[in-house]
């Protein structure tokens, strides 16, 4: 596997933060080879001595499983083995509770973190499936994850949530609660797995480098107020950031260029640039609030697995209906990594308002994508497409503190010297002087590789209000022949280069007016059936 070239190639990606990585517990699944190595490979690569392994006998199953089973084949054997080895000290009453499990005693939590690892399951539920969608708040389905979590709560009972004690708690309280901090190494395939733990040690060595994009909806104040609270912090940090206002999800025409952290809503599947099969949101943390985001985690097309494919390192997901409210609550997270610097595990688990729920956290406890100062990756610029935006957040610091001018100097000086495509943009939006923006902008315009295309389109935006039609209109073409594989995208760039062409009175390419003919099409026969209802109705 990649992991044990990554395991040599990243040395200095060790343990850092609060968590001993000897109080760090891996559970695998011996009925998977693939799992149980994952849990050797990554004890590997974080020193975590073997020894702190849990093989869970689990047959295969769909990764939600019955609460019988959950209690007799996940529960019970790792606790029994937990206290064996020692990560959690409690004497064995040898009566059963009330809800039949083995009654403990606790003594003490002795362990940092549980990670359970792809091959264990994820959601627990005693309905059909058919009924997994089922909303309410006293449903007694739950995530594997959180329901390990309270285990030991006083008040534990199977429906409904108990609320967690180390909510917005930044010490260790959390043991003194009885609470077990659970993450996961898990994705659609091993191999988003280990991607995953080599975008990790990445961005420990390289540090966290990229931009913000907040994804608002207006479906609910609660949700969009996270992510204008998260937005702030994240600026305050020097951070370049995106906020989309609008009530649909960011679209091909919003810039999403190498994404370091991404929160938004509200899909029911992922979109846009998500679904485009060379992007990249290497080292991302974030996620897209949506109830069963992680309803099946072996599904690349469910929000939690197509982020962790993408390149994220830290994610959240709901393995079913958790409610807005009683999901992490983002602007919790945001602070406590940046405020108070936690661990972004430690972070998560203190941004959630109820455990024994329906929530799971993706992603290595030993995790810090701060580990690597700005400063420090100044002083070491490499020449890849990330450091740009290191440059960018100085220069936004720069600019909070000086003015600027003196940001446009600084990011001048980075001009022609690192891939800087962001940095012209940046320059562009200090500009006062419109033909300098239009020079920006045009040179920007030119790449449309996947991961500048959103930009592109901004870039394009921004020429057609000054009338460069002739130059969109040859950029709209070369996008629509270059990603002529994308339908919806297609959709978006012929309808653009429509416009584009009546105002430069340019010919559409034939397999542009195609598509043009077959939305006018679909428009025709939409309309139809309005009438045809509206009719009805009659």
């Amino acid at each position: 596997m990649r992991l044990l070239f990554v395991i040599f190639l990243f040395a200095s990606a060790l343990t850092w933060g609060a968590i001993d990585k000897n109080k760090v517990f891996v559970v695998a699944n011996s009925a998977n080879e693939k799992s149980v190595k994952l849990a050797k490979d990554y004890c590997k690569f974080r020193d975590i001595p073997e020894a702190n392994i849990v093989l869970l006998n689990i047959p295969q199953n769909n990764g939600v499983v019955s609460r019988k089973f959950f209690s007799d084949n996940i529960e019970k054997p790792l606790f029994a083995e937990l206290l064996r080895k020692g990560g959690v000290s409690a004497m064995d009453l040898k009566v059963l509770d009330s809800m039949g499990r083995p009654e403990l005693l606790l003594n003490a939590i002795n362990l940092d973190f549980l990670v359970l690892c792809k091959g264990i399951p994820w959601g627990v539920s005693d309905l059909p499936q058919e009924k997994w969608r089922t909303v309410s708040v006293s449903n007694a389905s739950a995530s594997v994850d959180s329901e390990i979590s309270a285990r030991f709560l006083s008040s534990k009972r199977y429906d409904g949530f108990l609320k967690n004690p180390a909510f917005k708690k930044i010490d260790s309280l959390w043991r003194s609660f009885g609470l077990i901090r659970v993450a996961r190494l898990d994705g659609a395939s091993f191999d988003d797995v280990y991607k995953m733990i080599e975008n990790i040690a990445f961005v420990e060595n390289n540090g966290l480098r990229g931009r913000a994009y907040l994804d608002k909806s207006k479906r609910a104040k609660l949700g969009d107020d996270w992510l204008d609270m998260a937005s702030d912090i994240l600026q305050k940090q020097g951070f370049d950031v995106s906020v989309d206002e609008r009530t649909s999800v960011m679209g091909w025409g919003q810039r999403m260029d190498y994404p370091a952290f991404y929160f938004g809503w509200y899909s029911t599947v992922p979109c846009g640039y998500f679904t485009m099969p060379d992007f990249s949101a290497k080292g991302m943390i974030g996620w897209h609030i949506y109830s069963f985001s992680a309803l099946n985690m072996n599904l690349k097309n469910s929000w939690t697995s197509t982020l962790i494919s993408k390149g994220a390192t830290s994610t959240d997901g709901n393995v079913f209906e958790p409610y807005l409210g009683l999901t992490r609550n983002i602007a919790v997270f945001v602070k406590l990594v940046f405020e108070h610097k936690l661990l972004p595990a430690e972070a998560s688990f203190a941004s959630l308002q109820v455990l024994s729920w329906q929530n799971i956290y993706i992603g290595d406890p030993l995790y810090n994508p701060l580990k690597k100062s700005l400063d420090e990756q100044l002083k070491n610029l490499s020449n890849d497409d990330f450091s740009q935006y290191s440059v960018i957040r100085k220069a936004n610091l720069i600019e909070r503190e000086f003015g600027s001018d003196k940001a446009r100097v600084y990011l001048a000086s980075f001009v022609g010297k690192i891939p800087d495509n962001a940095i012209k943009w940046k320059l562009y939006e200090l500009s006062k002087n419109n033909a300098e923006k239009i020079i920006y902008a045009q040179s920007v315009a030119e790449d449309i590789s996947v991961n500048y295309l959103g930009l592109a389109f901004e870039a394009c935006t921004f020429l057609e209000k000054n009338g460069k039609w002739d130059i969109v209109f040859d950029i709209y073409e070369k996008i629509f022949h270059k990603y002529i594989s994308n339908e919806k995208l297609l959709r978006f760039v012929a309808l653009k280069a429509q416009v584009a062409s009546r105002h430069c009175s340019k010919e559409l390419s034939p397999l542009i007016k195609i598509v043009l003919e077959k939305i006018e099409e679909e428009k025709l026969k939409a309309q139809q059936e309005r009438l045809k209802k509206q009719q009805t109705k009659k």
